[in-house]
């Protein structure tokens, strides 16, 4: 129950701090901003004794034992890993994204759910053998299409 409160608490705690301290407009443009990168890190690190991994902007890579997922070919904007899995988002293309979803399927990953959300983009769960995948993908506004994985475990 701790292993799934700390992933609960964690995602939102990141999420919600980098907006609210990126201000106004696209947050994710915002948040290479230095201040708001130290502060969200310390933030979710102090409220999860640790247990927590995170990077945002220019500290943001992906998390430590991340499992062999193929990514987009853009470095992560923003990334939380636990010991109970991960929360990676990247800037990338719709064409990217439906490539790296056809990798997974060839490495043996099967549809769960699938929602299209007409222009705002789609939201794809595939399982595998070891970990579910969830991802998110759409254009943010004119210039920038994202994508957002979530990770874990099969099972829990």
């Amino acid at each position: 129950m701790v292993k799934l409160f700390r992933v609960a608490v964690a995602v939102p705690i990141s999420l919600s701090m980098a907006v609210a301290l990126a201000g106004c407009g696209n947050p994710l443009k915002s948040l290479g901003d230095k201040a708001t990168e130290k502060a969200v890190s310390q933030i979710v690190e102090t409220t999860t004794d640790g247990a927590v991994t995170t990077g945002i902007g220019g500290s943001a890579s992906l998390p430590p034992n991340w499992p062999d997922i193929p990514t987009p070919s853009a470095g992560p904007v923003m990334s939380v890993g636990t010991e109970d899995g991960f929360l990676v988002s990247f800037p990338s293309s719709e064409e990217e994204m439906e490539g790296i979803l056809a990798q997974l399927r060839q490495m043996g990953y099967k549809d769960e759910m699938t929602m299209d959300y007409g222009d705002a983009g789609k939201m794809v769960v595939l399982v595998g053998s070891e970990w579910s995948v969830a991802i998110m993908y759409g254009q943010l506004d004119d210039d920038d299409y994202h994508a957002s994985y979530t990770v874990s475990p099969v099972g829990e």
